[in-house]
């Protein structure tokens, strides 16, 4: 028996290390809020499943179709964590507030040309990229067991997530999209990308429920692999490398096929609101990891985080294919080209960054 079945499934009682978020938590309410939507997504796709909330006293047993949810309260000092979390923000904010000016003379240079670090005048931004990204990449936001039959969420990763995808990117995404246009035309731009305030917790949340209950499905990532995406599909999965990685494509794939039938259904206009949030979290990754073109960021960018997880951008791409059908691949094979092609720099092995994200990116299991 796991470590997480005899803590959550068996025992049902608070672990002497860890908290549990109560009734009257901020979170909690999100958390409620993003249970109900995402099982209205799994209702919208015909899919059986129902996420529950647990809380630390509640011994019922669940109905063969429920997966338990808790959210736990990592140990650590309160204010120690409030003091990060408002760090992450001022980050955001700072990234936010700079006034990025391309060069035209190297707007030719790709993402494999070394000429790119000098794409962008002024003060290099390429620290705060790294950060900013590796602050969403090494969040641990959700776990699933299937020993339990439960998802376990933590409370101040989800913050992370919250700092980070939640705050308002769209106005920071345009101005840099029209920098140095005196008279923008937005006329096709989506009324979301003019009107934002940021994005709560709840929608965010949604995607990351779903992925979840997808590691609890007996659901073959093949299934999806078809339309005029399929041969850059199918190029992700060969290049995934380890057992770990296919299996979090599968449940990503998984939630984004939900979404493909759920999303266009008749659901709520809040549960369509975390269908919106999905695909603009693919687009604030993309504009934050765009300035970052040193050697060290753009290896953050292209490469995967760890030999357990697939890279998050690359995620994105992927999810926004399955949960549109018939989505044009472009993006996602230019960003496997670019992958391929930064791999093979000599410069690779000089870049202790690099080489390390590198090896977790073409690992591949024994």
């Amino acid at each position: 028996m796991s470590l997480l079945c005899f803590l959550f499934a068996c025992a049902l009682t608070v672990p002497h290390d860890f908290g549990y978020v109560d009734a009257q938590d901020g979170s909690r309410i999100e958390v409620d809020a993003a249970i109900a939507m995402a099982n209205e997504h799994l209702g919208a796709a015909n899919i059986r499943r129902q996420l529950v909330y647990r809380g630390a006293s509640e011994r019922t047993k669940l109905a063969d179709n429920e997966i338990a949810v808790y959210v736990v309260v990592e140990p650590g000092s309160a204010v120690a964590i409030k003091r990060e979390i408002e760090r992450l923000r001022t980050k955001v904010l700072e990234f936010q507030s700079r006034d990025f000016q391309f060069d035209p003379a190297f707007q030719d240079c790709s993402d494999t040309d070394d000429c790119v670090e000098n794409l962008y005048k002024g003060p290099n931004v390429a620290s705060l990229v790294i950060e900013t990204i590796e602050k969403i990449t090494n969040s641990h936001v959700a776990e699933a067991n299937n020993d339990c039959r439960c998802v376990i969420l933590f409370a101040r990763d989800l913050q992370r997530y919250q700092a980070v995808l939640g705050a308002p990117w769209a106005r920071f995404l345009l101005r840099a999209r029209f920098s140095g246009e005196i008279d923008p035309d937005t006329s096709k731009v989506p009324d979301i990308m003019l009107h934002d305030d940021g994005f709560a917790l709840r929608w965010i949340l949604v995607n990351v429920l779903l992925h979840e209950v997808g590691h609890h499905e007996k659901w073959f990532m093949y299934e999806v692999l078809q339309g005029p995406a399929q041969n850059a599909l199918q190029n992700y999965r060969k290049f995934l490398g380890t057992e770990r990685k296919i299996e979090e494509a599968r449940a990503d794939a998984f939630g984004a096929d939900v979404m493909s039938k759920s999303c266009f259904s008749n659901i709520s206009s809040d549960a369509k609101r975390s269908c919106i949030t999905a695909v603009y979290s693919s687009m604030v990754i993309f504009g934050i990891t765009l300035w970052g073109k040193t050697k060290e960021a753009r290896c953050v960018r292209y490469f995967d985080p760890s030999i357990d997880y697939p890279n998050f951008h690359l995620r994105g791409l992927v999810r926004d294919l399955l949960m549109v059908k018939g989505s044009r691949p472009e993006l996602l094979e230019d960003f496997l080209d670019t992958r391929a092609g930064l791999s093979q720099k000599p410069w690779i092995k000089d870049v202790p960054i690099c080489l390390k994200l590198k090896q977790a990116t073409f690992f591949k299991s024994a």
